[in-house]
């Protein structure tokens, strides 16, 4: 595709020559002549001249003759709609003979279904979907238009999935909580007849599990992208745009506000509610509530400018301690001496 359609795809300015032939895409450091990639920093600006791109995507205020650009009001966004161009989603593929429908399966149009899959009765699968090999949709689960669930994702009995929702291998969503009552003998098993609600352009990562609300719903709210190795327990709720980051566990109960973000190891307590727009620091341990705007790290949470000031003093113990000693001493031989 020539480099002009590419300015307009991206919806970019163009400088330089717009005739250039780019044949596919590219980081800066793989690149090669005929590929397109992307600044995201004005201050890497020197990378540029050590790339073999044919082209660049830039930010506003970075300048470069050696080679054409694109400016754009956001280089990353823009390059995601040229990777679009050249590494579409595969054409439908239809459905296998060696999967296992059930006859009362509702199947959409243009779908994919790879073999080993296995669709319960009562499922729906919507239109323009694909299931991976070994996928299983369980009694009258639900998945949305345009979803795509990947090698061995388990989707349990009930469970609802959005439109564009997609989940990558190994993950179980709808699994049973982990809920147990003693008995004075032996823990008693809680029956766990809820299930999952999973909206619309939800993104989750491999091998997290999702478990079922015990009574009532586990819900996963529009837009929230979710890395691998999460554990979300039962009934709990994350609001609209969240953003959480690999090996976060969630307790029962935890109820998460819209555009949350918790980076990686993040472990909250159950029945714990975290407002809107909430940050909480890696390795951090939420056992109470968190209101709206907060940024907290650590263990209990404390505002993270706090946190990082507390960190940068414990550097400092270790010299801290000795000058106390040196003083202590010191004030020790004075009391001696007025004696």
């Amino acid at each position: 595709m020539r480099l002009s359609k590419i300015a307009e795809v991206a919806g970019g300015k163009l400088q330089g020559d717009g005739l250039v032939e780019i044949r596919d895409v590219a980081d800066l450091d793989d690149a090669e002549e005929g590929t397109i990639s992307f600044l995201a920093d004005p201050k890497d600006k020197e990378k540029l001249s050590t790339s073999n791109a044919s082209a660049f995507i830039v930010p506003h205020g970075v300048e470069f003759k050696e080679r054409p650009i694109v400016i754009c009001n956001s280089p990353r966004l823009a390059f995601i709609s040229v990777v679009n161009i050249f590494h579409p989603p595969p054409a439908p593929a239809g459905i296998s003979p060696d999967s296992f429908i059930a006859g009362d399966a509702v199947i959409g149009k243009d779908v994919t279904i790879y073999p080993n899959v296995y669709v319960a009765e009562g499922a729906v699968i919507g239109n323009r979907v694909s299931l991976y090999p070994g996928v299983h949709v369980g009694l009258k689960a639900r998945v949305g238009n345009e979803s795509t669930l990947y090698p061995n994702v388990v989707i349990m009995d009930g469970t609802m999935l959005g439109d564009r929702v997609i989940i990558h291998g190994g993950t179980v969503i709808g699994s049973d909580g982990y809920g147990f009552v003693w008995d004075g003998r032996q823990h008693v098993k809680v029956p766990q007849i809820g299930n999952v609600v999973i909206e619309s352009d939800v993104e989750i990562g491999a091998n997290c599990s999702i478990d079922r609300g015990s009574l009532g719903k586990t819900i996963i709210k529009k837009g929230t992208k979710i890395d691998n190795l999460v554990h979300i327990a039962h009934n709990c709720e994350i609001g609209d745009n969240s953003l959480l980051s690999g090996q976060v566990g969630l307790a029962g109960s935890v109820t998460l506000g819209k555009k949350t973000v918790f980076a990686g190891q993040v472990g909250v307590s159950d029945h714990v509610t975290i407002g809107d727009g909430v940050t909480v620091g890696g390795r951090s341990g939420v056992t109470k509530n968190l209101e709206d705007g907060a940024f907290v790290t650590g263990y209990p949470p404390l505002p993270h400018r706090e946190w990082l000031k507390i960190q940068k003093t414990l550097e400092k113990l270790p010299k801290l301690r000795k000058e106390i000693k040196r003083l202590m001493i010191k004030i020790e031989k004075l009391e001696k001496a007025e004696v």
